[in-house]
């Protein structure tokens, strides 16, 4: 049997290793020898834009996405529906209440993490179909716009 060391660069999570993986000719399979993390080595010196905002700055928010429910034909429109399943933490707004575009119309707690769900677009929330502290699914009406 006869084998072949490689070393290898890996980038996981931001982080650098060095892996060496030994080849063996006879079978193809590849078997796993050392793995050595690789504090400050850069795997692409090209410098790459911030993907973060600077303190004091705010991301911008995702839309949530609006596609029709069945059965729900032209109030799709002016429905804010949920872009995963969650839990609801917040509502900004009540019934009759005026909302513009991008305003956050709820709090959305999905993978551990709170996701904005914003308006579309301005009018008044005729109708509110969710609760704070209650789950909801994927494309799950949250509000309706008029």
């Amino acid at each position: 049997m006869r084998s072949k060391l490689r070393r290898f660069r890996v980038e996981i999570g931001g982080k650098v290793y060095e892996v060496k993986v030994e080849e063996i000719e006879e079978t193809g399979q590849r078997q796993i020898r050392e793995i050595s993390p690789r504090e400050g080595v850069p795997a692409d010196p090209t410098p790459k834009p911030k993907a973060t905002p600077e303190v004091g700055e705010r991301a911008p928010a995702r839309e949530a996405t609006v596609a029709p429910k069945a059965g729900e034909g032209a109030m799709a429109e002016g429905a804010v529906l949920a872009p995963m399943p969650g839990l609801i933490l917040r509502l900004n707004f009540e019934v009759g209440d005026t909302v513009k575009a991008g305003d956050v119309i709820a709090v959305l707690e999905a993978m551990k993490m709170e996701n904005e769900i914003v308006s579309h677009k301005s009018g008044i929330i005729k109708e509110i179909r969710v609760s704070e502290g209650k789950p909801v699914d994927s494309n799950e009406v949250i509000a309706i716009i008029e």
